[in-house]
C-alpha cells in the first residue's frame, strides 16, 4: 500500500512548505522592507475593504460585583454599526471617584460563542435587536 497521509497538521505543514505567499518578504535592507510594508498594507486594505464607521460606545453594565478587592464589572459595548462587545472590567475598589486613572484593566470574552445567558440572566435583550 502506498503511504498515506491523514494528518491535517502534516498536511498543511508540506503545503506551506511549498506555497510562496506573493507578499511574502524576500529583502534586507529597511528601505526594501518599508516598500514591502507599504504594498502589504495597501493589498490589506484593498482585501478589507472600508473599515466600519465609529459608533458611540454606548457602555452598559449588565453584572457587577464587589471581591478580592476589585470591583467587578461584566459590561456590552458597542464596536461598530449591528456589533457589540461583551468585556468583564476590573476597578480597584479603593479607588477615589475624582481619580482621574484608576489602573483598570479589560479583559474581553468574546473568544467563545457568547449566549445571552452568558451575560446575565435578567439582561437577555442586550443581544437582541
Amino acid at each position: 500500500m502506498a503511504h498515506r497521509n491523514f494528518s491535517m497538521i502534516d498536511y498543511f505543514s508540506r503545503r506551506c512548505r511549498e506555497v510562496q505567499p506573493r507578499l511574502s518578504f524576500r529583502g534586507r535592507s529597511k528601505q526594501e522592507w518599508q516598500t514591502w510594508r507599504a504594498e502589504l498594507l495597501s493589498e490589506l486594505k484593498a482585501l478589507l475593504g472600508e473599515f466600519p464607521q465609529p459608533v458611540p460606545l454606548a457602555a452598559e453594565v449588565v453584572w457587577e460585583a464587589v471581591e478580592d478587592g476589585l470591583i467587578k464589572q461584566r459590561i456590552v459595548l458597542d464596536s461598530e454599526e449591528h456589533m457589540s462587545v461583551p468585556a468583564l472590567l476590573y476597578i480597584p475598589a479603593d479607588r477615589k471617584r475624582d481619580q482621574a486613572t484608576a489602573g483598570a484593566c479589560e479583559a474581553s470574552s468574546i473568544h467563545r460563542g457568547i449566549r445571552p445567558s452568558d451575560v446575565s440572566e435578567d439582561q437577555s435583550s442586550v443581544y437582541n435587536d
